[in-house]
């Protein structure tokens, strides 16, 4: 199965930052997976969320302020049900004042 595994994905692995997948072995699987794990929750989008926080700060430092003030922030950057309109405003006032 594991030979199968490095034939069918081995070239995909590697470009995952593995390039030592055809030379591992079955004991080597879990590391290899926590590599492509990393690969692609971290390292993948670690230069396109910095590229974003350095937008927003060219913008009056508002990156900064995000951070300082990150729960009058916490509905326009996580998934909630409630309208956005409403809940930046009033969640913004609030907490700045």
């Amino acid at each position: 199965a594991w030979k199968n595994l490095q034939d069918s994905l081995g070239d995909w692995i590697a470009d995952c930052g593995v390039p030592g997948v055809y030379e591992a072995k079955v004991h080597d699987v879990p590391q290899i997976l926590s590599q492509v794990v990393k690969r692609f929750i971290f390292h993948r989008t670690a230069n396109m969320i910095e590229q974003f926080k350095q937008g927003m700060n060219s913008c009056g430092k508002l990156w900064e302020t995000v951070e300082r003030y990150w729960n009058a922030f916490q509905c326009l950057f996580t998934h909630t049900e409630r309208r956005l309109t409403s809940c930046l405003s009033l969640s913004f006032q609030c907490r700045l004042e």
